[in-house]
């Protein structure tokens, strides 16, 4: 999935794939220069996956010196994560309406 789709073309999606990849953040947005990280990890129940890796992870980057955005608009929605949430919809976010349904 391109961060295109997502936002157009003036994002970057990075994809970790699992939070147990949450620790390979700061080698990769070092490398990316961001002001500001969209992140959004799955819409998981369990306090000790999915809202414990979204802290690490929010952590993380603003050790980095970066702002980030957590969007939910997955989890407003009931789905577990953003990706499905795009295949279902496959209509472009504003960043405005990221900023506002996140933090």
């Amino acid at each position: 999935m391109a961060g295109d789709v997502l936002c157009g073309p003036t994002f970057t999606l990075c994809a970790l794939n699992g939070i147990g990849n949450v620790g390979k953040l700061p080698e990769y947005l070092t490398r990316l220069h961001a002001r500001i990280v969209y992140l959004a990890l799955d819409n998981d129940p369990e306090p000790d996956k999915g809202p414990k890796a979204q802290q690490e992870a929010i952590a993380l980057v603003t050790r980095l010196g970066m702002h980030v955005v957590e969007v939910r608009v997955h989890h407003q929605a009931g789905v577990k994560d953003l990706h499905k949430l795009l295949l279902q919809t496959r209509t472009r976010i504003s960043p405005f309406h990221l900023t506002k349904s996140g933090i």
